[in-house]
């Protein structure tokens, strides 16, 4: 039965990408429908949810089916989509200008086009293959940890390798280092300087103008003189017996470390700036002076706060429990703040605000209920199972199996949708009409006709089905069977006003 069950789904996912069928709303929930949705699609639903096909308008092209949870395909234009598999580990997206694939973690592919020529590839696997060929025609070939020649790979300019940690030799930025048995033998040469080591038991890098820093039986014996190129007054100069004491000075700012990494102590006598440490990470008091620095407080796990005049941050309970205030500067359309506050798992909220006013967020009570927005679109629904933490992506592909109910309003346009467990219960509302369906027993349509209100119901799959409205008064249609047989155009609403008038009266 089940097989046979399947086999349906897949059957009317068939028929519903190769043709139109009729022209009428049909509501089988949780086995079939097809209705026309208040955001202007021709939807369907089959299979208990897990079939969906969404066209724009009766008549257009499909934009988007899914057989969830196992695929999802979006066409993002005229030659290009994006489909998922088992989201998040399969993708596949094509555009005019690229192309990706991967199945996490086992491989990743990517390739750029100029026309009908691939300008750039990448493919990398999780037993180590990497191949790579860049715009300038040259390639890579790498096959980790047994060799390979990288080139403008992993930040470096060229590496080579071995058998690492055999040997490898790396150029970057003018430099070159040769590695044999990494990390222990090390020799490098190049622009600045020299650099060697024979680890951990002696080692130098001379940087000229840079710096100069020694090691000796690492990490116990540690000297460094850094910053050499800027004014003598902003050198530093570090030095550490590991763990039991470290001093770090630059100018008029000293700190000192003991028992390293739990207690330490830092100060500046011009600008009356200290903070403290211990017993790392539970206590930090920070006070900025007039260095511009933040302000710190934090006695973990009871309370932090955290301030430098554009972000806010106070935690409770750490790390349960917070909430924070972020403003974000930059050019004037990339200003916006960002308010968060969360208690694990049960409460997540945050909103963004941006520069014209406009803002987004989301408000989640886990596992009853969630609210996001953006804009003007609000989207409601209860319960929230299974991640205490809202991921959009994740929500759109798994959630329609648990939701018991979930509504969405965007109040520009005017639309409402709902729906329940398995389809049972829809609603379609916009401007022009409002249709309300529970699968099989009963549906509704509102609108309007030559400027009056028209209701029409149906019952039992559409078999008995009639019409009111103030001219007419009652008057009974013939069988829409399989109910409940709208038409899936709607009818525009004759009572708004003209569209020049609407414009006049604002």
């Amino acid at each position: 039965m089940r097989a046979l069950f399947y086999l349906l789904c897949v059957l009317l996912l068939g028929s519903s990408l190769g043709c139109a069928i009729s022209g009428t709303d049909k509501n089988l929930a949780p086995l079939y429908t097809r209705v026309s949705t208040a955001d202007g699609y021709d939807e369907i639903e089959a299979g208990l949810g897990s079939i969906l096909v969404r066209r724009k308008g009766y008549r257009g092209p499909v934009e988007s089916w899914a057989l969830r949870p196992l695929m999802d395909h979006t066409n993002t234009g005229p030659d290009s989509f994006e489909r998922w598999y088992l989201y998040p580990f399969g993708l596949q997206r094509t555009t005019a200008t690229e192309s990706v694939g991967q199945v996490l973690p086992v491989f990743r592919y990517h390739e750029r086009y100029e026309g009908d020529k691939t300008v750039e590839s990448s493919f990398i696997s999780i037993i180590g293959i990497y191949w790579a060929t860049f715009p300038n025609g040259s390639s890579v070939r790498a096959w980790i940890p047994f060799g390979g020649r990288l080139k403008n790979s992993f930040t470096f300019d060229e590496l080579n390798f071995f058998m690492f940690p055999l040997y490898a030799q790396s150029e970057r930025a003018g430099r070159t280092n040769y590695h044999f048995l990494f990390p222990v033998f090390q020799y490098g040469f190049g622009r600045y300087g020299r650099d060697w080591r024979i680890w951990p038991v002696i080692g130098r890098k001379k940087m000229d103008g840079l710096h100069d820093r020694w090691f000796f039986l690492w990490p116990v014996f540690q000297y460094h003189q850094n910053n050499l190129k800027a004014p003598e007054e902003l050198h530093e100069t570090k030095w550490m017996i590991f763990p039991l004491f470290g001093h770090t000075k630059v100018g008029t700012f000293d700190s000192w470390t003991a028992l390293w990494p739990f207690f330490g102590y830092s100060r500046d006598t011009k600008s009356d700036f200290w903070a403290w440490d211990g017993p790392w990470p539970l206590v930090r008091v920070q006070r900025p002076g007039d260095s511009g620095n933040a302000t710190r407080t934090r006695f973990w796990p009871f309370y932090s706060s955290f301030d430098d005049g554009r972000a806010r941050r106070k935690d409770y309970l750490w790390p349960l429990g917070g909430h924070s205030d972020d403003t974000y500067k930059g050019e004037q359309s990339d200003e916006y703040k960002i308010h968060r506050s969360f208690f694990i798992p049960v409460w997540q909220h945050w909103r963004r605000k941006e520069f014209d006013d406009t803002s987004s967020g989301l408000s989640r009570i886990w596992p009853l209920y969630t609210h996001s927005w953006d804009h003007d679109t609000h989207r409601r629904s209860f319960p929230a199972l299974v991640l205490p933490w809202y991921f959009p992506e994740f929500q759109k592909r798994w959630t329609w199996m648990w939701e018991l109910y979930a509504r969405e309003e965007n109040e520009e346009q005017g639309t409402r949708r709902e729906r329940s467990w398995l389809g049972l219960y829809r609603r379609e509302k916009d401007k022009d009409e409002d249709r309300r369906y529970l699968s099989v027993l009963w549906a509704r349509r509102k609108y309007s006709l030559r400027g009056e209100p028209v209701r029409e119901t149906s019952l039992l799959f559409g078999l008995i089905r009639w019409r009111s409205s103030p001219s007419n008064g009652f008057e009974m249609l013939p069988p829409g069977m399989p109910g409940p047989g709208w038409p899936r155009e709607r009818v525009p609403n004759s009572l708004l006003p003209p569209l020049e008038s609407a414009g006049t009266n604002q």
